[in-house]
């Protein structure tokens, strides 16, 4: 589903934030046991913290109905410099 769209329903009450962390909470518990012995995988969800990945898809859902014209770059660019400090 689109970040914009699911933004789209929180912003007029079809979903709630809850609805949005526990779906994402389900999706990931899903990804991670289909993906397990995927080369490379790394958790999307770890020791009960999200992973970088996990929170920037909630952020571009939770700040979507405000991201000018639904741009996404900023927030990805900036979870991808987190990752690259957590990783050098």
């Amino acid at each position: 589903m689109s970040t914009q769209l699911l933004a789209n329903w929180m912003r007029h009450g079809v979903i709630s934030e809850q609805d949005v962390d526990d779906g994402l909470r389900r999706t990931a518990a899903v990804l991670d046991e289909r993906l397990r012995d995927e080369p490379g995988h790394r958790p999307l969800l770890s020791a009960g913290e999200a992973s970088l990945a996990w929170q920037a898809a909630r952020e571009l859902i939770l700040r979507g109905a405000t991201a000018p014209n639904g741009c996404t770059e900023p927030v990805l660019y900036r979870f991808r410099r987190r990752h690259k400090a957590r990783t050098a």
